[in-house]
């Protein structure tokens, strides 16, 4: 699926094939002086926010989203970015003329209605019934991005306190993960009683287990915890993509007394799923083929133990990771 690009750009830098369907989707006639925040898939026009100038320091916007969009965060994405843009060039009054559903989006970012005076007229040719102000827009976006951060940490909070619940409701303590956020979420919760082993087994050292900055914390506190600790990481692939410090690298140098890490290539092994072995009966399983797909065991010693057998075989097979004895950049 392609990836939603955001650009923000003059009219006159707009590309020939989108100028129609901006035009289209505010149904106005654009000018030189106007400038554009526009959602893209490939040449396609998602959502634009068209920002015309009014006079000194102030400027009109008008915000439209395709109607199959409408119900998603693509025009308040838009919206805050156009608006970003406005206020590095020392804009510090903007007007809008939003349609009644428009009204709680503006209301949320700190515009205020005042009644539509007689020479208020919006940029298409629908007649304004609502008018709405932004004064010294800076202030207004930093206080949005600030609540932004709360609703963040909140709702991280909330997850985190959901699958923990999820993991210790009852004996076997199992967790379905779909996504990237719940498949680090659930390894911070197990690793959080570990103890002394830690496998993992991953398709490469760019993994997100391994960039996650509490993980390799707790990985380095099990590592510390005393002699008997031992941390295997196995992977197929231990070639950087991205430049800069590696997290688990630095760490197994460090500790290299207890943290190992080893690279497969032409083994025998057939491996099926990617998995995180903790202490002897915690464990973290996903498809080799389903991303962040899988599940995580708070307590299943079979299925930990099983698990262990196939790895100790891949891990006899394994080679000593050279990325992993360079030193870290």
């Amino acid at each position: 699926m392609s990836s939603v690009s955001i650009n923000f750009l003059s009219e006159k830098d707009l590309p020939y094939y989108l100028h129609e369907q901006v035009e289209t989707l505010h149904r106005v006639k654009l000018i030189e002086d106007d400038l554009l925040c526009i959602a893209l898939v490939g040449n396609h026009l998602l959502a634009s926010c068209l920002c015309r100038h009014h006079r000194a320091h102030e400027y009109t916007i008008a915000l439209d989203v395709l109607p199959a969009h409408a119900q998603t965060q693509l025009g308040e994405v838009v919206l805050i970015r156009g608006l970003e843009q406005l206020t590095e060039r020392a804009v510090n009054h903007i007007t809008v003329y939003p349609t009644p559903k428009q009204k709680a989006l503006f209301n949320t970012l700190g515009f205020i209605t005042r009644d539509v005076v007689q020479n208020d007229q919006s940029m298409n040719d629908v007649e304004p019934t609502l008018a709405m102000h932004l004064i010294e827009p800076a202030k207004a976006i930093r206080a949005y991005r600030e609540r932004c951060a709360i609703n963040t940490r909140v709702e991280s909070r909330n997850h985190n306190e959901q699958i923990a619940r999820q993991l210790s409701k009852d004996a076997n303590g199992n967790l379905t993960f779909e996504d990237e956020s719940t498949f680090l979420t659930a390894h911070r919760h197990l690793l959080m009683n570990s103890d002394r082993r830690v496998w993992i087994l991953a398709e490469s050292l760019e993994n997100p287990i391994f960039c996650d900055r509490i993980i390799t914390q707790q990985l380095q506190n099990i590592a510390l915890a005393g002699r008997q600790a031992e941390i295997r990481i196995l992977v197929k692939n231990d070639r950087r993509q991205t430049f800069g410090r590696n997290q688990i690298i630095a760490l197994a140098q460090k500790l290299s007394s207890f943290i190992q890490i080893r690279t497969y290539k032409n083994v025998s092994y057939n491996v099926k799923q990617w998995v995180s072995i903790i202490d002897y009966d915690k464990c973290i399983s996903r498809g080799i083929e389903h991303g962040f797909h899988g599940t995580a065991y708070a307590k299943n010693p079979l299925f930990n133990e099983r698990m262990r057998h196939q790895f100790e075989d891949l891990w006899q097979q394994a080679q000593p990771s050279i990325e992993a004895r360079r030193l870290a950049i």
